[in-house]
């Protein structure tokens, strides 16, 4: 994961839809799978991911690099916001997680976003920042519930996150 992520786990979220998070690693019939089953519109990937993953699911798929260019051609006047944001309710599924399933199959697990405001509203009173904590890490697998802690908890608190991710050598 890198600050692209973020940008387009927050860009997915003003554009009114769900974020469904797949690892490159993943073997191919589980990508196939939650491709099946969430039947999301788009799928946004980075340069860790093959487009051939992808292939033959029938869902458009993007890397964030083109998207970032198309939108640097984009004219520099502006829509006002009423005429680019989705506006979301309490209800409205953030993301969808897929858990390894009992039966070894995965399913979709759908969370509102008042699950989550709820979870991070839990932990800013519990758990509040010090003063001291000015910056926070991000080094979960963003298929992991933990991740949405780790990620918007810090941004919403103004402070500063740092982005760990794995190198795997050979």
């Amino acid at each position: 994961p890198t600050h692209n992520t973020v940008v387009a786990l927050l860009s997915t979220w003003k554009a009114g839809a769900a974020y469904v998070p797949m690892e490159p690693s993943f073997p191919q019939g589980r990508i196939t799978h939650i491709l099946k089953d969430a039947e999301p519109s788009l799928v946004i990937y980075d340069d860790t991911a093959k487009p051939s993953m992808f292939a033959g699911s029938g869902v458009p798929a993007v890397s964030f690099e083109e998207l970032s260019l198309e939108a640097s051609a984009l004219p520099a006047d502006r829509p006002n916001d009423d005429e680019v944001l989705v506006t979301m309710d309490a209800e409205s599924i953030a993301i969808v997680l897929y858990t390894s399933g009992s039966t070894g199959i995965p399913k979709g697990v759908r969370l509102p976003y008042s699950a989550i405001c709820n979870r991070l509203w839990w932990q800013f009173r519990t758990f509040p920042y010090t003063e001291t904590e000015v910056t926070c890490v991000w080094k979960t697998a963003l298929t992991f519930v933990d991740s949405v802690c780790e990620i918007w908890g810090p941004l919403l608190h103004g402070r500063s996150l740092l982005i760990h991710f794995r190198l795997d050598l050979v």
